[in-house]
């Protein structure tokens, strides 16, 4: 049986895809960049997926977003995202959330979360982000 399980396994084995999930980065490129290393480290995977919050709180949104477009990716909008872009209202907000989306360069955001694959996007009402197209 043992035996079976084995062979099984291998033959099997092509028709499984691995795929990394990833979300809240919040612009935490050291965080970031240790993820994506302990990924390779593991064998990598086919697809990341980004839950959104790319950008956010942390020193580094452009580089984060950079790093992200490197790799073979699907990403979802998160509501930072969304409003370091002015597409949601951050009042509602945290005090240092809401100073952090408008801190940044909206304009390079906007153009660097625009490379990322398109998906139909809706924020749903209770203002959080969604799926979308940037």
């Amino acid at each position: 049986m043992k035996t079976t399980l084995v062979i099984l396994s291998k033959s099997c084995y092509s028709f499984y895809m691995r795929y990394a999930i990833v979300g809240d980065i919040h612009a935490n490129l050291a965080a970031f960049t240790a993820v994506l290393d302990d990924i390779k480290r593991r064998g990598g995977v086919e697809k990341v997926w980004c839950l959104g919050d790319v950008v956010g709180y942390g020193p580094d949104p452009h580089e984060c977003i950079e790093l992200l477009r490197q790799t073979d990716h699907i990403c979802v909008a998160g509501n930072h995202d969304w409003a370091a872009i002015g597409k949601i209202d951050t009042s509602e907000f945290n005090p240092d959330a809401a100073t952090a989306c408008h801190s940044l360069d909206a304009s390079f955001i906007a153009l660097s979360l625009a490379s990322l694959p398109r998906w139909a996007i809706k924020t749903c009402g209770l203002g959080i982000g969604g799926i979308g197209t940037f």
